[in-house]
């Protein structure tokens, strides 16, 4: 039941894999600032700012509701490669990357 604002246009590349698709990431354009607003069991809503990399894990599960899977929302075919791949080659530099969003951002 949530519903996602897009509270800005700035975006961040977020390397993403997925239980759904095993086994493989790519890289997709994510907001990071969004407003969330949705009801929880006892049927109370509640509405949130969520930025940085949090935000990209709103829009990645949020997606899943629709159907949407993250080779869908891929931005860069020829960063599509395996999870062993992933780890030996690039994952360090993404670390890099991640942390600085971290920095500004916060989780």
């Amino acid at each position: 039941n949530p519903t996602i604002e897009y509270l800005t246009d700035e975006t961040f590349v977020s390397n993403e894999g997925c239980l759904s698709v095993p086994q493989m990431r790519a890289n997709v354009d994510r907001c990071l600032e969004i407003a969330v607003t949705y009801y929880d069991r006892e049927g109370q809503q509640h509405s949130e700012e969520v930025r940085g990399y949090s935000a990209c894990t709103w829009q990645h599960e949020y997606d899943h509701l629709d159907g949407i899977l993250f080779p869908n929302r891929v931005t860069d075919m020829k960063s599509f490669c395996s999870w062993q791949v992933f780890q030996e080659f690039r994952q360090a530099a993404y670390a890099e990357h991640v942390t600085e969003l971290v920095k500004k951002w916060g989780a």
